[in-house]
Formats: structure tokens, sequence, C-alpha cells
């Protein structure tokens, strides 16, 4: 600035809808006359608008670091054609007009806001005229924007961020990146300003510009020329950058070292403490002071898969012989086979089984009485096996069977042939004696359920171990309550708790009754009583 007085005047105006169209309307200080439109039907043009906060409008001046005044007006949406002035006294009675005293070599900032929306939440078009009429001093801000500096990268790198000396327009940047030059084979793909949006007003001092294809180490030239829109960068007084301009690019060539290390393993890998079991590669990157990569560190594992392998079984009845040995027990011989890495590759394992086939055959009940009906049952210590004959064959009606039944008459040597799925053959014998029944049956007076195994259980006492059925068991309190009872069976036993579960039987006298059914037909019928004793 020159030394001398300025006067700053500004005419604030809005834009209101009149017909359908938007108009420009400018505003006039608290007294004036009513602003009316010739093609609106009211001369009060804001009293459609209803009641909102005013809209600001204002500057400021910084007259020195350490001074500053700030002066607004503004105007209300409401029921009245005048525009309401919320600001100090101004300069000969002009709401927008200021004098100040500027020194030379000074700057000054002026701040104007004029913005705001309708009750409705609408955007409304505002904004301001500003001259500098009457002023003997002369505001000159001339000075054109300038490349500053532009970002170094490491080699193999597509981009670079400008940085300028004030801000310019975003919309004075051209997105294909014609306002920049490279010296280089490659050349600028795009720009775009960064954080260009709404908020900051659509100004930015940086700027992304982006290459065609990868820079190589080196030292660049980046210049500025007119780009495709006619002009180069614009600050916000509209100044140019000046052309012809260019600053230097640095990308720091690729120095990097790679290092690799091969590390091998049968099934498993150990590396730095961590166990791997499949192949893989694993690499490490250390940058130097300028970002840039500096050495490469690369390990290789590889693993070797585990090995295929292949069983059979080698089985014989008693005994197997394989390569010259004999073997009575189960065994296992092993083939090994190594790859060119010395891992195991291929197994082939060989199950060495030699079966002792044996088999079983039992009687129910196991010492039966002339006449009992005995269940004859086969079983034996492989899981497959065939039954292929009984003897005696005139007894034994069903030769494959493993579960016969038949009526004894008299003592007898039971035989049943068998073989196995092997091709090993047994015999199992059992001699089973049948006794002369004696339909007699005995009743103990008394009994210790203490758990010694001496006297524990009230039980009927028969001379034979078969040949009867017990038809109904029954036991009772002195109160007549019925505490155990057993029926149908040969096994008919009272442990002395009630029915035979968790509640234990007092000591004392308590009644019974049985009835038993021998095989010969002979009934008998006992009742008594028996003491409990513990």
């Amino acid at each position: 600035v020159a030394l001398g007085v300025g006067l700053f005047s500004y005419d604030p105006y809005a834009f209101i809808t009149v017909n359908g169209q938007n108009e420009k309307v400018f505003l006039r200080p608290l007294g004036t006359e009513g602003q009316g439109h010739p093609n609106y039907p009211d001369r009060k043009p804001y009293s459609s608008m209803g009641i909102c906060i005013p809209l600001t409008v204002g500057f400021k001046y910084n007259l020195s670091p350490s001074m500053n005044f700030f002066a607004e007006a503004g105007y209300r949406y409401t029921n009245t054609d005048y525009i309401d002035d919320v600001s100090t006294t101004y300069v000969g009675g002009n709401n927008f007009l200021r004098r100040i005293d500027a020194v030379a070599g000074e700057s000054y900032l002026i701040m104007l806001n004029n913005f705001g929306s309708d009750v409705s939440g609408n955007n409304l078009g505002s904004g301001f005229n500003i001259n500098f009429t009457g002023s003997t001093a002369v505001f000159n801000d001339q000075v054109p924007p300038k490349m500053v500096s532009a970002s170094a990268s490491c080699a193999s790198g597509t981009e670079t961020i400008l940085q300028l000396s004030e801000q310019v327009k975003c919309s004075s940047i051209a997105p294909d990146g014609s306002d920049f030059l490279l010296s280089s084979s490659a050349t600028v793909l795009s720009a775009t300003g960064v954080n260009c949006n709404t908020s900051n007003q659509g100004y930015t001092d940086k700027i992304r510009i982006v290459f065609s294809q990868a820079l190589t180490g080196g030292i660049y030239q980046l210049k500025a020329k007119n780009g495709t829109d006619n002009n180069s960068l614009l600050d916000l007084c509209d100044n140019a950058l000046q052309i012809p301009d260019s600053i230097p690019l640095i990308v720091y060539p690729d120095n990097s070292v790679t290092h690799t290390v091969d590390t091998v393993g049968c099934q498993s890998v150990v590396y730095l403490g961590q166990t791997y079991t499949s192949s893989r590669v694993l690499r490490d990157t250390i940058r130097n002071g300028n970002g840039c990569d500096s050495v490469y560190n690369v390990t290789n594992i590889t693993v070797y898969r585990k090995p295929k392998i292949f069983a059979e079984v080698v089985a014989n009845c008693d005994s197997v012989v394989f390569r010259g040995v004999t073997y009575h027990t189960n065994g296992t011989v092993i083939d090994t086979f190594r790859s060119i890495q010395g891992c195991d590759s291929f197994l082939h394992i060989y199950r060495i089984q030699p079966e002792h086939f044996e088999m079983t055959v039992t009687a129910d009940p196991p010492e039966p009485v002339m006449g009992d009906h005995v269940t004859f049952t086969v079983s034996a210590n492989v899981p497959d096996y065939l039954v292929t004959a009984w003897h005696p064959t005139d007894v034994f009606k069903f030769q494959n069977a493993t579960e016969q039944s038949i009526f004894i008459q008299d003592s007898d040597t039971v035989k049943v042939i068998g073989i196995s799925a092997l091709g090993c053959v047994d015999t199992a014998i059992l001699y089973i004696k049948a006794d002369s029944l004696i339909p007699v049956v005995v009743m103990p007076n008394a009994f210790s359920p203490n758990g010694d195994g001496l006297n524990d259980v009230f039980e009927p006492k028969f001379v034979n171990k078969s040949g009867y059925i017990v038809k109904s068991f029954r036991v009772f309190d002195r109160w007549g309550k019925l505490i155990f009872q057993a029926q149908g069976t040969r096994k008919a036993a009272w442990n002395g708790r009630y029915s035979n579960q968790d509640k234990i039987a007092d000591v004392g006298t308590y009644f019974y009754y049985i009835d038993v059914l021998f095989i010969d037909g002979t009934k008998t019928f006992i009742k008594g009583d028996v003491t409990i004793v513990r």
C-alpha cells in the first residue's frame, strides 16, 4: 500500500424470486425508501419471507498488527421495507463507508460476509460490490503465486505434491495436468488441488501431480505453463502464476539391496521361533532416512510334504513268517524311501498279524436239571467267523447258528466248530451236566444286610441251581405295607431296602409270602417272618 487515506465502500445485494425468476436487489441503509420492484406486486419485497435471524455483511480492517476493527450491516426478513443497520458509526453518515489512514508497507485484509439462508433453509444468492473511490492511497496486491517446492519421491514413484507460495483457485487447476510440464519422457497425467472443497471456498496451496509412468532416480524440472483452460494458476485476486516458472523435482535412485535366505525342512520348519508346516516366502523391508526402500530381506521357507503311505496286512493262523522271521504276536515292518532332499517320501508299512482264533460256547443255566430249557451261545475273539457244525447233530437242528436252545434230558458234551475270515479253524467244547430235580425250597428266618458278604440278602434256598421259577415273592412290614416284591424269576432276593432301592429298612421282623413252581409241576407256597439283624 502507498501512503494516503483509504476509503472503502461496498453495496450489498441479494437475489429474490420475482415472477419465478431470480432478481438482483441492492440493499439500502436504515431510513431509506422501501425497495420495490416494478414486476413485484408488493413494494415490500421481504414481507413474504417471514421472520429470520439477520444475515450480516461487513468488512474488517487490519490497521496494524495490534489494531483492528470490524463493522457490519445486516437486513431482516421481516414485514419491513428497509435494512436494519446493526453496525457502528461510519464516515460521512454512509453506513457502508469507512476511512483509515493507510501506512506504506503494511498489508490490509478486507473481510466481507454476506451469506445466509431463509427460514425454509433455502440458499439465498447474495454478494456485494466494492470500490476504492475517493482513496488517495494506492492498494495493490499484484504479487503472483509461485511454485515453492515439489516433494521428493523414491524411484518408481508416480506423483508429487507441489507447494505454492499462496492459495490459488481450485477452478484454475487444469484436471488433465496441462498447467505443468516435466523434463522427462514421462508426461503429466493429472493435477488436483489438495483438499479442494466447499468448506475452504475452493482454494488450495498444494497440488497433487500424477505422472504417466514411474520416474527413475534423478533430478527433474517441473515447469509451469498455460493449460488447456487457457490460463496458468490464478490466486484469489486472479493474479496468474508467472511463466516461465520451474522448480527441481528430486527422485531418489533405487539403491536397494536384496538379501535372500533359503531354509528347508521335512514336514515342518522352525524359523525365528515360529513353526511353519507349509512353504511360504517371508519379506521384510527396511527404509532409509528418505523413506525409500533400502534393504529387502527375503526368506524362502520350503516345507516338503508328508510322505505317502501304503499299508498292507500280513496275516496267518497262529504264526506269521515274514522275510525269514517268525512272528507269534503282532508286529510292524516299515520300508522307508527318501527323496533327494533327505525327507521321507514313501512309506511301505507291513502290519504283521498272526491270528489265534478261539471260540467259546456257554450254557444258560450253567447247571441245569433234567428237562430244563437250556440256551447255548457261541462267541469268538475275532469279529468275522462262521459256525460250520454243532454236535451232537441230532440234538442241534441249526448247524450254522451262533445260538440254540434245547430241553436237556441227560448230561452230554457239546461241540461247536467254526472258521474265521482268515481261514483259521477252532472247536469249542462244553460238558453240560444235567442233575436230577429235587423240588425242595427252604427260607431262612434272619439275615444281616451290612455288606460284609455274609447273609447280606434274604432269598429262597434250593437244592438245584435251576429247574424252578419263583412265581411271586413279597415282603411286608409289620403294618402290612409291601416293601419288596419279585415275580417270574429264578433270582429272587431282598437286600433289606425298600424296593431294593436307597431307603434302608429298620431292624426288626418282616413278613413274607413266596410261591414257587418246579419244572416237574410241583408247587410250593411258603409264608413266614424274617428278622433283620445289623
